[in-house]
Order: C-alpha cells, then sequence, then structure tokens
C-alpha cells in the first residue's frame, strides 16, 4: 500500500517495527523550506563559480557569509549542501586538466577552535576539516608544530584540487581579546584563499558580522545578505511550509494535517519563546523582547520528535490535537 501523504523513504517503513518506526521518527530529517532554499543557492553559487577543471580560474573568488541566531537551522542547511556533493562523479577524461584524472568533488567542513587556542588552534581546526593529523590540537601542540608550517600544508593541500568550497563553522570563534592576533589571522585566510583559489564560507552566529567586520576586504569577499542572515521563526507561511514537508516524514497511515491552520498554531504555541515579562524573575536574563514570540527551529523539530513518538507509542493513526495538548515542549 503506498500512502500518498508520505515520501518514498517512510512509505518503506511502514511494515516495518515499532523499533524501526520509532528511530526513523528521531533521525534528523532536511526539510526544504523558503529560507533553505536561498541559502542553498548562494552556496551553489559559490561552488560553481569556476568549474576546478577550468585553466582560467579567477584568482579573486566571491565567497558568502551565513550568520544566524543559535538554532535557527543553519547547520541542517550546510549538512544537506554537503549531502548533495558527497558522491560527485568525477569530471570526464577530456575535461580534466592537470589532475591526473584523480579530482574529487568536495565540500570541506571545519568547526572552529576558540581563539584562545592561538593562531595554531585556528589553523589546527581547519586542517581538521580535511582529515589531516595536524587536526589533533593535541599533536600540534605536543610537536609544537609552528604557525608557518600549518599555513604552508594547509596551502599545499588546498591546491592538490581536492577541495571546491570550505565551510569554516562556528566561525565567530576568530574573535579574540587579542585584537592583533584576530587581524593576523583574517588577513592569513584571505591569503590563503586567493593563493589556493578556494573559497571560505565562514557560519556562525551573528558574531560572525563583527570578527568580518575588522578586515576591509572580508565583508565584500564572504557578504552575508538577507538571502544568507537566518532570523527565529514566525508563525508564517514558511513555518506551515516546514511543517507540511515534515510530516513526509512521519511514519502515520493517516495525514496528521500538521499545516492546518488551528494545528500549526497550537505547535507554535507550545514552542515559541516567552516574553520576558511572562517569565520568573530569575528567569529573565534568559530571554529578550526580540526573541518573545518567535520560535527556534531546533526546538521545533525536537517537539515534532516528541510529538510523533508519542503517538506511535499510543498507536495512533496520525499525530492529534490531544496529543499536542498532552504533550509539553
Amino acid at each position: 500500500m503506498v500512502y500518498k501523504h508520505l515520501n518514498a523513504e517512510t512509505n518503506a517503513i511502514m511494515g516495518k517495527s515499532y523499533e524501526v518506526k520509532l528511530d526513523w521518527i528521531n533521525r534528523d530529517h532536511f526539510v526544504y523550506y523558503d529560507k533553505a532554499y536561498k541559502v542553498l543557492d548562494e552556496l551553489e553559487r559559490v561552488y560553481h563559480q569556476a568549474l576546478p577543471y577550468y585553466t582560467d580560474i579567477p584568482t579573486d573568488q566571491n565567497s558568502v557569509g551565513i550568520a544566524g541566531h543559535s538554532g535557527t537551522g543553519k547547520t541542517m542547511i550546510l549538512r544537506e549542501f554537503q549531502r548533495r556533493h558527497s558522491n560527485r562523479p568525477d569530471p570526464p577524461p577530456n575535461q580534466l586538466n592537470n589532475h591526473n584524472g584523480s579530482f574529487r568533488w568536495l565540500v570541506a567542513y571545519s568547526l572552529m577552535r576558540d581563539a584562545i587556542t592561538g593562531m595554531r588552534g585556528l589553523y589546527s581546526s581547519i586542517l581538521g576539516g580535511i582529515g589531516h593529523p595536524y587536526g589533533d590540537f593535541d599533536i600540534v601542540t605536543q610537536k609544537k608544530i609552528q604557525i608557518a608550517a600549518l599555513e604552508d600544508t594547509l596551502i599545499y593541500l588546498l591546491k592538490q584540487g581536492q577541495i571546491r568550497v570550505f565551510i569554516l563553522d562556528e566561525f565567530q570563534h576568530a574573535r579574540s581579546k587579542d585584537y592583533a592576533m584576530q587581524i593576523s589571522f583574517l588577513n592569513q585566510l584571505k591569503r590563503t584563499m586567493l593563493e589556493c583559489k578556494v573559497p571560505f564560507i565562514p557560519v556562525g552566529t551573528l558574531n560572525v558580522i563583527t570578527v568580518l567586520s575588522v578586515d576591509d576586504q572580508l565583508p565584500n569577499r564572504c557578504k552575508i545578505t538577507e538571502n544568507t542572515l537566518i532570523d527565529y521563526w514566525d508563525n508564517d507561511d514558511q513555518f506551515k511550509e516546514f511543517l507540511g514537508g515534515y510530516e513526509n516524514f512521519l511514519p502515520f497511515p493517516e495525514p496528521s494535517n500538521l499545516s492546518s491552520e488551528d494545528i500549526a498554531n497550537k505547535i507554535f504555541g507550545k514552542v515559541k519563546f516567552p516574553h520576558p515579562d511572562a517569565v520568573r524573575p530569575e528567569l529573565k536574563p534568559l530571554h529578550s523582547i526580540e526573541k518573545a514570540n518567535k520560535i527556534s527551529l531546533r526546538d521545533l523539530v525536537k517537539y515534532l520528535k516528541k510529538i510523533a513518538s508519542m503517538a506511535l507509542y499510543n498507536e495512533l493513526d496520525c499525530i492529534t490535537e490531544e496529543t499536542i495538548d498532552a504533550t509539553p515542549a
């Protein structure tokens, strides 16, 4: 039997056990929505601006920056972008130039260390994104690897033609009390981008904007635009679009109609940030007017998994309004 409200992957497990369905519910599933489309379009533009087998790759490549509050879906979008390019085939032999037929299409990803680890720590985190042993900061520290050696290693590896785009997540960690070190790191990063012709994409909290702004050129080279600035969510069409898409992954025989007005409002009411005046005084520092009556995508997904698990446990044919009413965020 085919369930028209479910996608092919979810249909495939409808005859499976409770445990299989529960595991599926608790997995992370990527759902397309308006902002995700916009960010992915920007990432694809950077990826395709100069195909690796061209002989006239421009020296100065434009990139993009992605900034947003914690829990707004940045990492999910990055994972989808990586997934898109994780199994790309090699170009045809007649399109290879000086790669000896070994070129691979890759999107590298690095989680930046805190600037307290110094320039060596920052370079080490980047090298970790391409699987180099120097990505282990303990090795870098024990062997007393110098900054120049780390930089040379990074440039050498990037010049091998293995990487198309390099994502630097948690880029706000490059912010340092040592202003001179921060400037030095950004300058070195710029030089590496130019020399290796590999665009870096800084991603992180809104503090990424502050980090980039101390340099004259990076705000333009890694431009953060309306398309790549990711905010908390309102109870709007994008929210309902996400609910409708997410329902395709929930293994129930009947539609739950999560994107309908009444049910969407119930779900939003469960996960929205409270107004600071509505919480206990000692909790007010954790809340702000800016977040009031908005939601984070992280909280939304967590709650959807929770109510789906509850409905499955109770052997329901769909997620009911009663399930939502009875389930706290």
